[in-house]
């Protein structure tokens, strides 16, 4: 990656190269969920696949924390590393929350039901585009472009941010005939901004770090 082969020569303790290429790998592994995310809200079938994906990304995110807790990095951005780690993970855990919320419970109403899930497959869309963000923001070594792909994701969550607002106004204002159907739309909407505001987290976390290395 272009970032880690213009800071390598800077590192003071050597092992920064190695952890942030396993965090970009956590990062491709919610990319995976993201698609199988996708497929489930369509189809309904595909949840184990992002169960599968959610394991592998706690398996990746405590073991790439146990190398940074090791003394493997410069103190000074050793906690930022824990919590992008963290934040990242949190990406994946949110689209496997949000599956499982779209599978407790499936709205009777055809109308209302189709909304909902086309305004899934938006935010999701949008988490799509983030997430593939976060990722090019790893294989940058201008800091000046890691600012830029920043706020290329801050304008993708406040899209996201859109869609949910107008999932919770459906669900405040439409005659809409039991409580579990204005409760799962409520849940629906957070759980899938969750996905955009971790991205949000991980890419302000990721330019600390880079800020850090290269400053």
């Amino acid at each position: 990656m272009a970032i880690l082969d213009k800071i390598a020569n800077r590192l003071l303790q050597g092992g920064e190269e190695g952890i942030l290429k396993e965090c970009a790998k956590t990062v491709k592994i919610a990319m995976d969920a993201n698609v199988a995310l996708e497929g489930f809200i369509k189809t309904g079938k595909g949840i184990g696949r992002i169960r599968e994906l959610e394991k592998k990304s706690d398996n990746e995110s405590f073991a790439v924390a146990n190398i940074i807790t090791s003394g493997a990095v410069a103190p000074n951005i050793l906690d930022n590393l824990l919590i992008l780690v963290n934040k990242q993970d949190n990406i994946v855990d949110s689209i496997y929350n949000l599956s499982r919320e779209m599978r407790r419970y499936r709205i009777r109403d055809k109308k209302t039901n189709a909304l909902l899930q086309n305004k899934v497959l938006d935010i999701n869309s949008y988490a799509e585009a983030a997430i593939s963000t976060l990722l090019e923001m790893y294989n940058q070594s201008d800091l000046e472009k890691h600012r830029a792909l920043r706020g290329v994701i801050e304008d993708l969550e406040e899209a996201g941010d859109e869609a949910k607002e107008d999932l919770l106004d459906f669900a405040y204002t439409a005659k809409i005939a039991d409580f579990k159907t204005f409760y799962h739309i409520l849940q629906t909407a957070y759980r899938a901004d969750d996905i955009l505001d971790s991205c949000e987290d991980s890419s302000n976390t990721l330019m600390s770090i880079f800020s850090s290395i290269v400053t």
